[in-house]
Order: C-alpha cells, then sequence, then structure tokens
C-alpha cells in the first residue's frame, strides 16, 4: 500500500505530465456550447488530429481562485 506522500507525488507526476502533453502536443481549438449548456475548450493533436474537450465549469475557472 502507497504512503499519503507516494499517492501526492504520483498524482503530481501524472498532472505534470498531462499539462506539458496540452502544451507541446495540441493547438488550441477555442471555445463552444455544448448540448448541456456547458462551455467546453477544444484541443486538436498535432499528430493524430483527434480531439478533446475539457469542461470550463469547476474550481480551475472561478474567478476569485486567480
Amino acid at each position: 500500500m502507497k504512503t499519503e506522500e507516494e499517492l501526492e507525488q504520483e498524482t503530481r507526476e501524472a498532472f505534470d505530465g498531462a499539462k506539458r502533453a496540452l502544451v507541446y502536443d495540441y493547438m488550441y481549438m477555442g471555445t463552444e456550447k455544448g448540448r448541456d449548456n456547458l462551455e467546453y475548450m477544444g484541443f486538436k493533436h498535432i499528430e493524430t488530429r483527434e480531439y478533446i474537450k475539457i469542461p470550463k465549469c469547476g474550481i480551475a475557472f472561478r474567478k476569485d481562485m486567480v
């Protein structure tokens, strides 16, 4: 069983890798409204041309968290 520190380190490394992938492997394609009336940020992979959408909601997008 992993300690809390090991889990925290593993999580941090996973998010750091995901952040690097967004910066270097994807192109930002803008925002759009989904069927659920939420706004999504669209990204297109530079090699595969596959799209991903990230909901533009939650704590990361709160104005008072900046």
